[in-house]
């Protein structure tokens, strides 16, 4: 038994046996390749998982951006900022019947500058200008119904002192300084055309006469006094307006 047993444990355990039993349990190969399922199966349920996570949390979607204003400063001004102005809103169009009933405006008449006569017809007056401002006003005599003075931008002629009133008609002639002369004692002659140019004038009365009517043949009649001084203030080619108050106002004579 004792001899049994040690050729046992020589037997188990000799590196030298030839035995194939002992070969094959002393060298049993290299061992079968085991499947690796414990990784893939960590990584299966890693992403059930995660899966499931993302379904309990509710991530709002990403909102643009809201739009910016990019405000500007000027260098040079460092407290002024821009800011957008909204476009202007075209005005609504003017009826076409408001159109027509809006009276046009005339352009204002600019009085000739130096020295400048203005008669008004309606006041019976008779208004000295300088450059545009009036010097001094006068009353006058005018025509007679029948014999108006005419209206009209005139220019004064001829020039005379002691005028002679020529006759006409069955009117004898009356000789410059003459107390009876209505034409008095100075003529300013007017370009009026009528009957010929010189037959319509400013001039003086005959003593004692009055003015401030309608007394005459057409012609602007002054007192004696009056007519002397305007005659020395007045020289050829001064331009003469005659009008009524309205007609004055169309040409720009306040």
């Amino acid at each position: 038994m004792l001899g049994t047993f040690a050729t046992r444990r020589d037997l188990r355990f000799s590196e030298t046996s030839t035995s194939p039993y002992l070969s094959r349990r002393a060298n049993p190969g290299p061992a079968p390749k085991r499947l690796k399922v414990f990784p893939v199966l960590t990584l299966i349920l890693v992403g059930v998982i995660s899966g499931q996570i993302l379904n309990l949390i509710h991530i709002p979607p990403i909102a643009p951006a809201p739009e910016q204003i990019i405000v500007q400063k000027f260098p040079y001004l460092p407290d002024v900022q821009t800011q957008s102005v909204s476009a202007p809103q075209p005005s609504p169009p003017i009826p076409a019947s408001t159109l027509a009933t809006q009276p046009i405006p005339q352009p204002k008449t600019q009085l000739p500058s130096g020295t400048l006569i203005i008669v008004d017809k309606t006041a019976f007056t008779l208004s000295l200008y300088e450059d545009g401002e009036k010097i001094k006003t006068y009353p006058v005599g005018l025509g007679k119904v029948q014999s108006q003075t005419p209206s009209g931008k005139f220019k004064v002629i001829s020039r005379t002192e002691n005028p002679v009133l020529y006759a006409e008609g069955d009117q004898p002639e009356i000789p410059g300084g003459d107390p009876k002369n209505p034409l008095g004692p100075r003529w300013m002659g007017l370009n009026t055309g009528l009957n010929k140019p010189n037959s319509i004038g400013i001039h003086g009365t005959s003593e004692g006469a009055g003015v401030g009517q309608p007394q005459t043949d057409g012609c602007v009649q002054l007192d004696n006094q009056i007519i002397r001084k305007v005659y020395d203030r007045v020289p050829l080619g001064t331009p003469v307006w005659i009008g009524t108050s309205d007609e004055l106002k169309e040409w720009g004579v306040e």
